[in-house]
């Protein structure tokens, strides 16, 4: 959000600062102030209509010192030109590294029930450093699934931008 390395800001230990309302250095704002400076209207984006494209999440490592987005609605896109729209997708929010994993069932991907199946555990090879295991080609189909997933939600997007003159 920043354009500086999260070492720079002392930002580089996820939610390292969530309790100690931690705050940028001097001088450092999020990209979104600086567009607005410059005319932008900024968005974070959750729904297209009914569809989802996005989970509105705003997850920084810093306190916010006033909104970081002026909108969240699609349709104020067309009467706020420029804009800057960002779209969190869903799939991202799968909790694999759940510590608990081992005792409850397995996490769904967002999605999972309708992302094409592409990938199977048949025709996928799991990276090298992965073990070439039952359960790690299942997981590795399941990923690679669930970028098709997110393909789909950009393809939403780039016809809605086109429908609606915005591309």
């Amino acid at each position: 959000m920043t354009g500086w390395y999260a070492t720079t800001t002392d930002m580089h230990h996820m939610r390292s600062h969530r309790t100690d309302g931690f705050r940028l250095l001097a001088g450092v704002r999020p990209i979104t102030h600086l567009l607005r400076d410059a005319g932008y209207h900024t968005a974070n984006i959750k729904h297209i209509g009914e569809r989802v494209v996005g989970t509105g999440k705003l997850d920084l490592n810093f306190a916010k010192e006033g909104p970081v987005y002026a909108g969240r609605d699609w349709d104020d896109l067309k009467k706020k030109q420029p804009f800057f729209a960002h779209n969190n997708m869903p799939e991202v929010e799968y909790g694999i590294y759940d510590r608990k994993s081992a005792e409850k069932p397995r996490v769904k991907w967002v999605g999972e029930e309708w992302h094409p199946k592409v990938a199977t555990p048949e025709n996928v090879t799991p990276p090298p450093y992965y073990p070439d295991h039952k359960i790690t080609r299942e997981e590795w189909a399941r990923y690679l699934n669930s970028i098709t997933g997110t393909d789909v939600r950009i393809g939403w997007i780039l016809d809605q931008l086109k429908k609606d003159g915005l591309s």
